[in-house]
């Protein structure tokens, strides 16, 4: 599924400016990621939440049961068209994960776009931690991760991505070859993908990737993007966040 990420169009410029209209005017409901820069969360984030001790991961639960009624009458249009165009993508059937987190929105203001390659490099393995109705039907090896970019800074922006598997890591491990991710990194061929505003990227949260610094940042530049993942299960797929 998505060797290689799949971008299309599915919003125009003017839903992107009403959809952050709409972040903003819901500033009040954002949860600060980096207490030492202005990176943003509105929704519930399992790579965030579940990286807090254990006594604390049913946070995650709480904050989606929260959340997710407010997502859904400020962003419910959106998020039936990002579910249809996801179904239209996968030629499955694809359902919002009622007891996970809906997508949700990072939101990083001026100060804290990356201009750097300092955001973390990463592969998507959350789906982990979450408690799946029926695990045993769960496609483990397929997962999609997506992103929705409705405002862009002046520089653009977008992903690195290296053509290295999660699976190729874990097979290095099982066979007594540890390699550190950051040697296996090096070794490998990185591929810058531009985002556009409006157009959903779909990929493999199993490659390694990172978000892509911008050369430059104008004052008053944001970079808002919907954000979200999905697993096959059975002959569904299963979306959150």
């Amino acid at each position: 599924m998505f060797t290689l990420p799949v971008s299309i169009q599915i919003l125009t410029a003017q839903q992107c400016e009403g959809i952050c209209s709409t972040v903003h005017l819901l500033r009040d409901y954002w949860t600060q990621v980096n207490p030492d820069a202005p990176f943003f969360t509105l929704g519930a984030a399992s790579y965030i939440e579940f990286s807090v001790p254990e006594s604390e991961a049913g946070n995650y639960y709480q904050k989606a049961r929260r959340y997710n009624p407010l997502l859904r009458e400020y962003f419910g249009g959106v998020l039936e068209h990002l579910r249809s165009m996801l179904e239209r993508q996968l030629s499955e059937t694809v359902e919002f994960e009622e007891e996970f987190a809906l997508p949700g929105f990072h939101i990083w203001l001026t100060e804290a776009i990356p201009t750097q390659p300092s955001a973390s490099v990463h592969f998507d393995l959350q789906y982990q931690r979450l408690n799946w109705r029926t695990p045993n039907e769960i496609d483990y090896e397929r997962p999609v991760s997506f992103t929705l970019p409705v405002r862009l800074p002046a520089g653009k922006g977008g992903m690195n991505l290296w053509d290295l598997h999660y699976r190729e890591v874990e097979s290095l491990a099982l066979q007594g070859l540890p390699h550190s991710i950051e040697e296996l990194q090096g070794t490998r061929e990185r591929t810058h993908y531009a985002y556009s505003t409006g157009g959903l990227v779909m990929h493999s949260g199993h490659f390694l990737h990172q978000i892509a610094p911008v050369e430059t940042v104008r004052e008053g530049d944001e970079r808002i993007t919907l954000q979200g993942h999905a697993l096959r299960c059975g002959a569904r797929w299963q979306v959150y966040w």
